[in-house]
């Protein structure tokens, strides 16, 4: 028979071997979940000072080993009683004490060293001990602290060590608290990111009920009275964050994975109820692992470990703490996202980690991304790019800045948001941008290589520029200036384009311009993409580096462009949302994201297929006095564009955008916040013309204060279109207006007479004629004064369907609303 009291000679004996044969270590639910259920409190100056000490103690001296013993019998009172030894080397000489150990209000009963007791002072916060005699570098030392005591938990709710129920677990992570590490909740530390050491694990649990930690299992003892010791060691460095126990009344689901670098042991451990519901859940598991290899490089731990918790999730290497809510839900989206995140870590902040909380982004960012990226290899790549985009849309665009507070910069990101939407969302977000700016190739291998280059090691945002450049070649200066140290988005436009025959083949003229929503500066050699189309289905895209705001190119094509987008395939993330579909009937159209928008095609021939691009700019409009004559208030932050290859007859389509300004937040607060009365839709075809209210349009307000309500667009015309607030005068004394203007005969089988009077004389004018993609069909300009106007236009030769006339001064003002015209 086997009695507790061999409990120590069991642990020591461990301790001993482990002294013996290890070498000296190398120098959703989830957090985020978490953090939006409870207030986040700014630090303090003092705390600020506390934080920056947490690290620095691991200047003076390097923890190499815990053997943590705890016996978490007493479910009942919720207590525990534990001995931590810890074996640590002095980094400097003349070491006379350990700098402070954290340990949150447990009770101290004795420490031990240097062959006797010794003093210690423990304010319920840090653990101070000094030492008999000095030490110096080379010198190692073993300190064993005897305690026990009620575990407090983190403050938010998620973190330390608790008691729910018929399980009892850690949880590494404690929001709310400084610092956020929370291994002090249940043994003495050095609480920080930067610190990382190996570890015994050896817990008694009740009868009924087994430990489950991280690392390897070694041993189990069972007493006489029902309950049990496991003994586990972590032969790997690790922070005391990531170091996981669970005890309960477990079952465990074992398997092998077999993937690209060899076979991985997988241990599913849920309560036996349940073993079958979380093996269904996790089916996806194989391709997380898959997936993660072939972006990151080889898994680096003995085995892949999830254990069933109340409240998770939580990415304790090998023994990942995850709710059970999750995991015994089926494979749904949120699962596998959740499932791969967790996985993901023990590439991002197990292998590497980060310096301080403000670069979290390194750990939880690539980690988003990391479930981004299974499901690319698990789903496809179009449904990847669906992931992507939704997260950048509804995560991102619509929410970080308002979850957050404002617009954050990634590194630098203020304590309280540190597990904020920019951290995990924006994170994921700026990651696809950065494999966008290397491509997939350097990507994949400047990644890995800076996780084998940096392993067991922690990192700061500026390590990480640097090291990827060197590997890649791919100078990241300007990404990381952009992204990751400044806060908010680019977005880029065609401002200009021209298309010049040149004998069988077409060169094209560009002028690309910068927008910027929240982003201090323009950024700089960002690498883009604009494809070209043709009327038969042909298609180019060429790459390109926007330098600044303006950007000038020159192609040559072997077909006419009739429409052309930028970032089609996606590969960044900007201050833009776009869809590009192909209609082939009448119907709805896809617009998921292109938000507050809603497209029907309503009149279509059979046999005949529209390609539409959408996209919604989350940027200011151009408001200058050269395209805003009448000076009208503008959306101050976004707008859409419409382009297309369509029908040449019998096409149109009709849509409907909404506004939103009841809060300060809402994209059109600054337009309709206190009444919607004077909000109106403009209009221009292209990007150098002025705008002018469209002329196809109802405005359905759902109450004239509250800052919501519809525009119904009869007619949808290619072009750009706005909210504004404002009116466009009848007639004004400085500009006349076209009075009585007539068309016809419209429909028209080749030609139409135009003809109307000006309001007074006008030295000048121009006429002009697009189609519904904005291309210039006719144009007629007169310099000399006029005020009777008659012109006939042949329009022969071209294709049935819808134009527009628009009737401009010389130099671009407008004389009269686009008035639309049909051929047949």
């Amino acid at each position: 028979m086997k009695f507790k009291c061999t409990l120590l000679f069991l642990c020591l004996h461990f301790i001993i071997i482990h002294d013996t044969v290890m070498a000296q270590p190398e120098d959703f639910p989830g957090c985020h979940f978490y953090k939006s259920q409870i207030p986040m409190i700014p630090l303090t100056e003092s705390e600020i000072i506390e934080l920056e000490q947490s690290a620095q103690r691991s200047d003076t001296a390097d923890i190499l080993h815990y053997g943590i013993t705890i016996d978490a019998t007493d479910f009942g009172g919720q207590t525990i009683i534990g001995t931590c030894e810890i074996r640590f080397t002095p980094k400097m000489d003349g070491l006379d004490h350990l700098p402070p150990l954290d340990l949150l209000e447990l009770t101290v009963d004795s420490v031990e060293g240097f062959g006797s007791l010794l003093d210690f002072d423990f304010d319920g916060l840090f653990l101070s001990i000094p030492f008999p005699q000095t030490l110096n570098v080379g010198d190692t030392a073993t300190l064993k602290i005897h305690y026990h005591g009620h575990p407090i938990p983190a403050a938010g709710g998620f973190g330390g060590f608790v008691f729910e129920g018929d399980i009892a677990y850690n949880l590494g992570i404690g929001l709310g608290e400084n610092p956020y590490n929370f291994g002090r909740g249940w043994f003495p530390c050095f609480d920080n990111f930067v610190e990382r050491a190996t570890y015994d694990l050896n817990i008694i649990s009740p009868p009924g009920k087994r430990a489950y930690c991280i690392g390897t299992f070694l041993s189990q003892t069972d007493f006489d009275d029902g309950s049990n010791l496991r003994q586990y060691r972590m032969s790997q460095p690790l922070p005391t964050y990531l170091v996981g126990v669970a005890i309960g009344p477990y079952a465990i689901a074992e398997s092998t994975h077999t993937g690209a670098f060899g076979t991985v042991p997988v241990y599913l451990i849920g309560k036996p109820g349940d073993t079958t519901a979380i093996k269904n859940s996790f089916e996806q598991l194989g391709n997380a692992i898959d997936a993660l290899e072939y972006w990151f490089g080889k898994y680096n731990w003995e085995r892949v470990g999830y254990v069933m918790t109340n409240v998770g999730a939580m990415e304790h290497c090998t023994n990942i703490a995850y709710p059970v809510s999750v995991a015994t839900n089926g494979p749904t989206p949120g699962q596998n996202r959740l499932m791969a995140h967790e996985l993901a870590h023990h590439w991002w902040g197990n292998v590497l980690t980060l310096t301080s909380p403000a670069d979290m982004w390194i750990k939880e960012g690539n980690a988003e991304y990391g479930a981004h990226l299974m499901t690319e290899y698990t789903f496809g790549h179009d449904y990847f790019i669906d992931v992507v985009k939704d997260n950048h849309l509804h995560e991102v665009l619509i929410a970080a800045h308002v979850d957050d507070g404002d617009f954050l910069p990634l590194s630098g990101i203020p304590y309280e948001n540190t597990y904020g939407t920019h951290t995990y969302r924006k994170g994921a977000s700026v990651m696809h941008n950065l494999r966008g700016y290397l491509g997939d190739s350097l990507f994949r291998s400047g990644m890995t290589a800076m996780l084998e280059h940096f392993k067991y090691q922690s990192i700061d945002a500026q390590d990480f520029r640097d090291f990827l450049s060197a590997e890649t070649g791919v100078d990241l200066a300007p990404f990381f200036d952009a992204w990751i140290f400044n806060p908010g988005f680019s977005d880029f436009e065609i401002s200009q384009m021209n298309v010049t025959p040149n004998g069988s083949e077409y060169d094209v003229d560009l002028q690309i311009q910068q927008k910027l929503r929240a982003a201090p500066a323009f950024h700089e050699q960002v690498p883009l993409e604009i494809t070209f189309f043709g009327k038969n289905n042909q298609q180019m895209t060429f790459p390109f580096v926007a330098p600044g705001e303006w950007t000038d190119l020159h192609f040559t094509l072997p077909f006419q462009p009739l429409m052309q987008v930028l970032n089609d395939a996606n590969k960044l993330n900007l201050a833009r949302t776009q869809n590009r579909m192909v209609a082939h009937q009448t119907g709805s159209l896809s617009t998921d994201y292109s938000d507050f928008l809603t497209l029907q095609v309503f009149e279509m021939n059979d046999g005949d297929s529209a390609m539409i691009n959408v996209v919604h700019h989350w940027v200011a409009p151009d408001a200058g006095p050269d395209v805003n004559p009448f000076e009208l208030q503008l959306s101050g932050t976004h707008y859409w564009t419409f382009s297309g290859i369509l029908p040449d007859q019998n096409f149109k389509m009709k849509g409907t955008v909404k506004y939103r300004g009841s809060q300060p937040h809402h994209l059109d607060y600054d337009l309709v916040n206190n009444t919607e009365d004077s909000l109106i839709l403009v209009w221009r075809p292209t990007p150098d013309e002025v705008w002018v209210e469209y002329p196809h349009y109802r405005k359905q307000t759902l109450g004239s204060t509250d800052g919501s309500g519809f525009i119904r667009i009869d007619t949808l015309l290619m072009g750009e279109y706005a909210f504004a607030n404002g009116e466009f005068p009848v007639a004004v004394s400085e500009t006349p207006q076209v009075e009585h203007l007539s068309i016809f005969p419209n429909p028209s089988d080749g030609g139409v007479f135009i003809e109307g009077q000006l309001s007074k004389p006008q030295d000048g004018l121009r006429l002009e004629i697009f189609d519904l993609t904005g291309q210039s069909v006719w144009a007629k300009k007169s310099d000399a004064p006029i005020r009777q106007l008659r012109e006939f236009a042949d329009l022969s030769g071209l294709p049935g369907g819808a134009y527009f006339l628009k009737i401009t001064t010389a130099d671009g003002a407008p004389l009269a609303p686009p008035r639309k015209l049909m051929l047949f």
